[in-house]
């Protein structure tokens, strides 16, 4: 397995996984395997097959495999992909995990104007107290006889 990856940080689906493989022998094979996508609790959201076009890895050289996770529901926070690969008359293994984040374009935005808010709300607050210091206390009239 040379490369199993995705982009860390989505604001949306569909999530690309890109799995590079190697094949090292001399003889072609067809590896066929899923992955497993997980939200942040350990429970099973999706599994996503691998290979599905059921291609030969050729000797000495190496594969590129895109798969897409595409989901109609909201989906945000962290996930994680683990990625499992049976392979050749001997059924060997190959193994990968990967962590990566879904949090919406819209999340940023609420947060971008509740900071706006808080610091527009500080300014206001300090100016009041400002201006309620800076106030002299009522003048009084004093009649010099």
């Amino acid at each position: 397995l040379e490369e199993f990856s995705a982009q860390r940080f989505n604001l949306k689906t569909p999530i690309n996984f890109v799995v590079k493989i190697a094949n090292l022998g001399n003889v072609h094979f067809k590896p066929q395997g899923e992955i497993t996508v997980k939200n942040w609790r350990g429970k099973i959201v999706e599994k996503v097959a691998l290979n599905q076009q059921k291609g030969n890895i050729l000797p000495d050289s190496t594969r590129k495999f895109e798969e897409k996770w595409q989901t109609n529901k909201l989906k945000i926070g962290r996930f994680s992909a683990n990625l499992h690969i049976v392979y050749g008359e001997s059924e060997k293994t190959l193994d990968g995990k990967l962590i990566f984040w879904i949090i919406p374009w819209w999340i940023f935005l609420i947060l971008a104007v509740f900071v706006v808010l808080i610091v527009v709300l500080i300014i206001f607050l300090k100016k009041r107290k400002a201006r309620c210091l800076g106030q002299a206390p009522p003048k009084k009239i004093v009649r010099i006889q």
